[in-house]
């Protein structure tokens, strides 16, 4: 898969998703120059030239447009792992970025340098596989998976609508 993107000077270089290294280096730079790096080392990774070319435009713009594309891409249902919508509000002081590169370590037995080399895309995958797995070891998980399960249905389950008038 090559993501278009047509930098300032007119050129159109074929971008491959950004690998998991890059997507943490711009959503959850350091600081901004990190979060520079990790969209440079992305425009670059399609067209070693193109490297040449990139313009501090090209680095906002690939911003706005990489944020873009990956908001749609991850509502595509293979990337979405199974949630369900709460209004409770967990307070902690401690907050963890990593916690998703942990439960793909753990499910797929690679590391963290081997994780951050993968694709976004790729990883969004391990990860939502590994949330169902784990969950389905407990029966808490199983029930957390059938509510995640019905609070994404949009069509009425028509039999257990029947069967619940005729019990009345």
């Amino acid at each position: 898969m090559k993501i278009q993107f047509k930098l300032k000077c007119k050129k159109t270089v074929g971008l491959p998703p950004p690998t998991v290294d890059s997507y943490y280096k711009i959503y959850f730079p350091a600081s901004e120059q990190e979060k520079t790096e990790g969209i440079i080392d992305w425009l670059g990774s399609g067209d070693l030239e193109a490297r040449a070319y990139i313009e501090p435009e090209d680095i906002l713009r690939a911003e706005e447009f990489l944020s873009d594309w990956l908001r749609l891409k991850r509502k595509e249902e293979e990337y979405i792992p199974p949630h369900v919508a709460t209004d409770v509000v967990e307070k902690t002081v401690y907050s963890t970025i990593y916690h998703e590169m942990k439960f793909v370590a753990d499910y797929t037995l690679m590391s963290f340098a081997e994780i951050r080399q993968i694709d976004v895309l790729q990883f969004w995958r391990y990860y939502r596989d590994a949330v169902i797995y784990r969950a389905k070891t407990s029966e808490g998980g199983k029930e957390f998976l059938e509510r995640a399960y019905n609070s994404v249905q949009t069509k009425p389950d028509m039999a257990a609508i029947a069967e619940l008038i005729k019990q009345q």
